[in-house]
């Protein structure tokens, strides 16, 4: 059985065009600069400070604004979106949109935790008209959503941003009553 780095490798090494990693591997960040048909390869992820001594001349890195996705990547430019869920997870619910509309190929989300409940994530995926389907691996889960020619439309994008709101408010409202 294949594990999130060996079944990732052979996707990436498969591309070609423009690809956008969101907290990935040092596999795959290898697998990308072996890769030549890719093109543009777009790497968000936070840097990992841990061992080295705090100092005043190590050049601070600027962090991407989630915001701004839409206007930095642009509209179906995107073959391949390669996301961790754990560093997404915070911006999910305009991740989801934004993915949608800077993607024509592939999105692939993968986490190590294969307990993970996939079942909110395909719903809001599937409410766009998307193919979602889950791998299971050896170390986890990935969950291959096939964009294509998906078209987003503003209104639905904003009520189901308001729909998504209004059940995170019910869950915290519903977690502080059970405690």
């Amino acid at each position: 059985m294949k594990t999130i780095d060996t079944y990732m490798k052979q996707v990436i090494q498969k591309g070609k065009g423009n690809a956008l990693a969101i907290g990935p591997t040092e596999v795959m960040i290898t697998a990308f600069h072996e890769n030549d048909a890719i093109s543009i390869c777009d790497v968000l992820s936070k840097e990992n400070h841990r061992g080295e001594k705090k100092s005043i001349f190590r050049k601070r890195s600027k962090t991407f604004n989630f915001k701004k996705m839409r206007k930095t990547f642009q509209k179906k430019k995107k073959d391949i979106v390669i996301g961790d869920i754990l560093e997404l997870e915070r911006y999910m619910k305009t991740f989801i949109r934004d993915s949608i509309y800077i993607t024509k190929g592939t999105i692939y989300l993968f986490i190590e935790n294969p307990n993970y409940d996939y079942d909110l994530l395909i719903k809001r995926y599937k409410r766009f008209g998307v193919d979602c389907t889950l791998v299971s691996v050896q170390d986890g889960m990935i969950l291959v959503i096939q964009v294509g020619n998906v078209k987003n439309h503003y209104w639905k994008e904003k009520f189901y941003y308001i729909i998504d709101t209004l059940i995170d408010i019910i869950d915290i409202i519903g977690d502080a009553l059970v405690s």
